[in-house]
């Protein structure tokens, strides 16, 4: 009976979890590759802390959060404007042409094999728009992904720290993966780096900056 109970309450514990937009049960949170790091592979070589500039795949990427030996990177620099996606449809993060983009051209151009086997395939929750309840669509598996709204707040803590710059210096929106106002469009940060929740139009051209966990 005693085992029944503690089954019982694991149940309603993850049920809890998940409905409150936190990752599957059994994961760390920011998700995992199922077999974990590569048996012939040693991590534990980098040493990064909140705020790091890190190098890989020939890219600068900032160090936003680090435990249990992984770390979130975000790309320091505003890469090349892209459509959130070529058509200005209903879409979510899920369907959507940039999400295709960094977890397949990015990511295969970018990466050595030595790299790709740092990086953590993420189960991301996709939250509704918080402030008009567009849809966010389903959890998504991501290598690379974009930042949620609720992210770029929490690692950002003021609009001045969230600018996003190319590396010449100039400020550029770039895009969030939450939707925006409606399904057509999609949640961006300004050149001043405030949210705009509202978003922009899914077929207009904005900055990326990827993302990605990593085994340190």
């Amino acid at each position: 009976m005693r085992k029944v109970l503690i089954k019982l309450l694991a149940f309603l514990l993850c049920a809890l979890l998940i409905s409150g937009g936190v990752a599957a049960c059994g994961s760390n949170g920011e998700g995992d590759r199922a077999e974990g790091p590569p048996a012939d592979i040693v991590f534990g070589d980098i040493d990064a802390d909140i705020g790091d500039l890190l190098d890989l795949g020939g890219m600068s990427w900032l160090v936003l959060d680090v435990h249990d030996g992984k770390a979130l990177l975000i790309g320091e620099y505003v890469l090349d404007q892209q459509a959130y996606h070529p058509v200005r449809d209903d879409i979510t993060w899920e369907e959507s042409r940039i999400r295709q983009y960094l977890n397949e051209e990015f990511y295969n151009s970018t990466f050595t094999e030595t790299e790709k086997a740092r990086i953590i395939e993420t189960r991301n929750p996709n939250n509704d728009n918080t402030d008009y309840g567009t849809s966010g669509g389903n959890e998504t598996s991501d290598l690379v992904f974009l930042l949620s709204t609720e992210e770029a707040q929490l690692y950002f803590t003021d609009s001045e720290s969230r600018i996003g710059y190319t590396p010449d210096g100039v400020p550029k929106w770039w895009w969030l993966r939450t939707p925006g106002m409606y399904s057509v469009s999609a949640s961006c940060v300004f050149g001043d780096g405030n949210i705009l929740h509202l978003g922009n139009f899914v077929s207009y051209s904005l900055g990326i900056r990827p993302a990605l966990w990593i085994y340190l």
